[in-house]
């Protein structure tokens, strides 16, 4: 298995506690969650889902980097 990390934006939406998620390094990975740990679990499954995918399709991967303000690090395994 191989744990990559890679930032993620969380966006609070209305109603208030709701929040939409996007990976700026995968622009086709985006999700929603009822509240923040929600978001956060929605997050992980849909990078999950973001990495396979690019390796199902043979793209690669963008190199891992460090976050900027107003972003949160999302870490998963991925067999």
């Amino acid at each position: 298995m191989a744990l990559y990390r890679y930032p993620a934006r969380f966006i609070e939406q209305r109603p208030p506690g709701a929040y939409l998620v996007h990976f700026p390094d995968f622009p086709e990975a985006r999700t929603f969650g009822r509240s923040l740990d929600h978001a956060r679990e929605m997050a992980a499954d849909c990078l999950r889902e973001a990495i396979r995918s690019r390796g199902i399709d043979g793209e690669d991967l963008p190199p891992e980097r460090e976050i900027v303000e107003g972003e949160e690090v999302v870490q998963v395994d991925v067999p």
